[in-house]
């Protein structure tokens, strides 16, 4: 296993129906209509909203789908029930909501960047790029569009262009996983200390971000620093107790440090956690314990 595995963080701003806690709700319909069939949509639609945000995507995907017979003009149902079929996996079907919702309103930014997450979601990394700059073109402050086109540029391995898409999602607003990702770049260049403080600023934006306590993890062992490492990596575990990776990159800094027996621990630990498929990493983590114990016998 590669010692200094580490992760890039997919920005999960999918649904754009308030289904963050900190996200005001961007589809609902708050005005009432005279119109008894347009009111009857609306009310379809705010009951889609409530078991959508419960996750009941299935039950939600049917509301919306009746709304948008009710009122076929409406965009957001279309955007709506696109939302739903993304988290259903239903990227293909989800396309055609959204390319609806956009037919019916082109001036809508949101409608143009959901497009560019169908993309996403069917590999199409160049056609999400062209929707998220499309979305960027009516309103340059929509701070998901830069970090998601930070996203595409970054798995082309574009760090410039990932970097200034990012920056500019991190000029907008406070997210953890924008800094967590503008991190990754500047370790990728070897810039560590600019990249501890892009994942530190992650973490005091958020604490309970994963990603940026093993990224830490991972720079204090580039630097050699096992000590700090360890403490990073043992951050981790203590919000994800089945982050079998941070298991066996404590292991191998508690082993630098002279701590068998807590590699020990960690490893046995990383064994239990790690998925069967990863055969080769579970081969060489039981063959250093059976090394390990072996040594502690004599």
């Amino acid at each position: 296993m590669n010692r200094n595995l580490y992760c890039i963080i997919l920005i999960l701003t999918i649904i754009v129906t308030a289904c963050g806690n900190d996200t005001p709700p961007a589809n609902q319909t708050n005005s009432r209509s005279e119109h008894p069939m347009k009111e009857k949509a609306a009310r379809l639609n705010r009951d889609g909203l409530a078991l959508f945000n419960s996750g009941k995507y299935a039950d939600a995907l049917g509301l919306f789908i009746e709304a948008a017979r009710v009122d076929p003009e409406e965009a957001e149902y279309a955007n709506n029930s696109g939302n739903c079929r993304l988290r259903l996996g239903e990227a293909r079907r989800a396309f055609k909501d959204f390319e609806k919702a956009v037919t019916l309103q082109p001036d809508r930014p949101l409608y143009r960047f959901n497009l560019g997450l169908a993309h996403m979601h069917l590999n199409e990394p160049e056609k999400a790029a062209m929707r998220f700059n499309e979305a960027l073109r009516l309103d340059d402050a929509f701070a998901p569009a830069w970090a998601h086109l930070g996203l595409v540029y970054y798995r082309e391995k574009k760090l410039n262009e990932a970097e200034s898409a990012w920056e500019k999602a991190a000029a907008l607003e406070k997210n953890a996983e924008v800094e967590n990702n503008l991190g990754m770049v500047c370790m990728e260049r070897g810039e560590l200390d600019r990249a501890e403080k892009r994942f530190r600023r992650a973490i005091e934006i958020d604490g309970n971000f994963i990603l940026s306590h093993y990224n830490l993890g991972v720079l204090y062992q580039k630097r050699n620093d096992s000590a700090r490492a360890e403490k990073a990596y043992s951050s981790a575990i203590a919000l994800d107790p089945t982050h079998f990776t941070a298991y066996y990159n404590r292991a191998l800094v508690q082993l630098a440090q002279g701590k068998d027996r807590d590699a020990i621990a960690s490893l046995e630990l990383f064994i239990e956690h790690c998925p069967p498929t990863l055969v080769r990493p579970l081969a060489d983590a039981r063959s250093r314990l059976s090394e390990l114990r072996k040594n502690r016998l004599h």
